[in-house]
């Protein structure tokens, strides 16, 4: 944190990390995402976020339903950057790695 004048510090929910994640997901037009699948999946969350508090770091790992006849690869690796871009510019918090499964393709 660059403050001149410390304060105290700093602490984001994993909840405000979800919510990010969430946005950048429904945003996405070649995700299939119906409402129940960011809160929860079969007692698993469809998103998980490990929060380092001490290092100002976290993990992200997701499950995620992608549009059938878009080049999966390409619609994970903008999805990563994506969310790494939105974490660490509306945090100072670092993106260490953006996991994702795909386990489902939809029409």
């Amino acid at each position: 944190m660059t403050n001149t004048q410390n304060l105290g510090e700093v602490f984001i929910s994993k909840n405000v990390f979800l919510k990010m994640i969430s946005q950048i997901m429904v945003e996405n037009k070649d995700l299939f995402i119906d409402k129940s699948y960011l809160i929860q999946k079969n007692d698993k969350k469809a998103v998980n976020v490990d929060v380092n508090e001490a290092k100002k770091h976290v993990k992200i790992t997701l499950d995620l339903n992608a549009t059938y006849a878009k080049n999966i690869n390409e619609l994970a690796s903008k999805l990563q950057e994506d969310i790494k871009n939105e974490i660490e510019h509306m945090s100072e918090y670092v993106v260490d790695a953006i996991d994702i499964n795909v386990v489902r393709l939809a029409k």
